[in-house]
């Protein structure tokens, strides 16, 4: 799964460098003014957790523990959409400028940064207007699907020793203790 930091981190750099605000879609509570952006995630592919990769290394804080690194992919599709209640031009702008910023290498080095790979679906924007009680609601969007690369860490302690409790039809043996050179 993408971490949502991951994904906030990105919104928040595209945002200014269009020069509006970006909420996610479907959410409770207040709208900012227009113009502004919504994006939603509409679907995601975690890999199995069979195709895992994992790597062993020694931990280099304690020679005695191993640290695992585990390695893994997901993608998301994510559907933007620039929303004015009068103006297309602004929101029109607004959305050639996000797609020509996520195309840069400005903006690709950035997702890189973040793990993820940003891969355009389509490069056409689409029309998404819809009616909201007594008004028509202008709406453009695209939608681009976001690859992520990630790894986590974690360290196995190593063992000391090894205690076995032995009980011999039913009688308590003498615990045998293998040291662990």
């Amino acid at each position: 799964m993408i971490p949502v930091n991951k994904i906030k981190a990105i919104m928040s750099r595209l945002s200014t460098e269009i020069g509006r605000t970006i909420i996610r879609a479907d959410q409770q509570g207040k709208h900012p003014r227009y113009p502004y952006v919504t994006y939603k995630e509409i679907n995601s592919n975690e890999e199995s957790s069979h195709q895992d990769i994992k790597e062993l290394s020694e931990n280099q804080a304690d020679p005695t523990s191993v640290d695992i690194t585990i390695y893994e992919k997901s993608r998301a599709t994510i559907s933007f959409n620039f929303l004015d209640k009068n103006r297309v031009d602004r929101i029109t702008t607004a959305a050639t400028n996000a797609l020509k910023w996520l195309k840069t290498i400005e903006g690709r080095e950035f997702c890189r940064d973040q793990g993820i790979v940003c891969r355009i679906i389509s490069p056409l924007i689409e029309d998404r207007t819809v009616y909201q009680q007594a008004f028509f609601e202008n709406k453009i969007g695209f939608d681009v699907r976001f690859d992520y690369s990630g790894s986590s860490v974690e360290t196995i302690e190593g063992i000391d020793e090894i205690n076995i409790g032995v009980t011999r039809d039913g009688v308590q043996q003498p615990e045998l203790e293998i040291p662990i050179p």
